[in-house]
């Protein structure tokens, strides 16, 4: 099984966008592959593996709706800041 799982880890990093993935995409990828070989060594039918799976997944999902509020909110703190009125009174 850890032949397996070293296996379908290295065919993962041997793709030419692995190295574009942030640090918490491939360790998701990485903790799939050691699932995925855990089901392919026969225990295809335990559901923790497919709900682990699923639960790596939803992290890296989690994450994304995260910076993407994230990102969101400092478009329209920009957008605000523009709109502010300026209260300064010119000088003579």
């Amino acid at each position: 099984m850890a032949q397996m799982s070293q296996n379908l880890k290295h065919t993962l990093k041997s793709s030419s966008f692995y190295n574009d993935l942030d640090f918490y995409m491939a360790e998701a990828l990485d903790m799939i592959s050691m699932k995925q070989a855990r089901i392919l060594a026969g225990n295809a039918r335990v559901r923790d593996h497919w709900k682990d799976i699923a639960g790596y997944a939803m992290l890296v999902v989690n994450e994304l709706e995260r910076t993407d509020r994230e990102a969101h909110m400092e478009r329209v703190m920009e957008v605000a800041r523009v709109e502010e009125p300026n209260d300064e009174q010119p000088t003579e």
